[in-house]
């Protein structure tokens, strides 16, 4: 309990993190006291934090559910086969549709 504690709202950790990795972390302290000042060496010196702090006013995070991860690496498994021309467009969409009907048979799939 107490790690998760930590890397959930430790800030002096969370500030390090953000700034080794890039990634937006969730605690808004640390993303308002380096939104203005980060730049990303892989993104030519970009400040891509500012834009994203920007961006998370608008999650609407009811729409957010216990499926999204795992849906998701069935989204990224056919957009890799499609970008490595494994697949084409529409049968990558109809094998994610159908991945996601075959691993939630519960949930309506258009």
């Amino acid at each position: 309990m107490k790690l998760i504690e930590y890397l959930t709202t430790n800030e002096e950790f969370l500030t390090a993190w953000a700034k080794d990795t890039g990634d937006l972390v969730s605690n808004t302290k640390v993303v308002d006291a380096i939104k203005n000042t980060y730049k990303e060496p892989f993104l030519g010196g970009q400040n891509h934090y500012l834009a994203f702090s920007q961006m998370t006013g608008n999650i609407n995070a009811k729409i957010l559910s216990g499926y999204d991860q795992e849906i998701e690496s069935i989204f990224q498994e056919q957009l890799t086969a499609y970008q490595n021309d494994e697949k084409d467009k529409r049968t990558a969409i109809q094998d994610f549709k159908d991945g996601v009907a075959s691993q939630f048979p519960d949930l309506k799939v258009n």
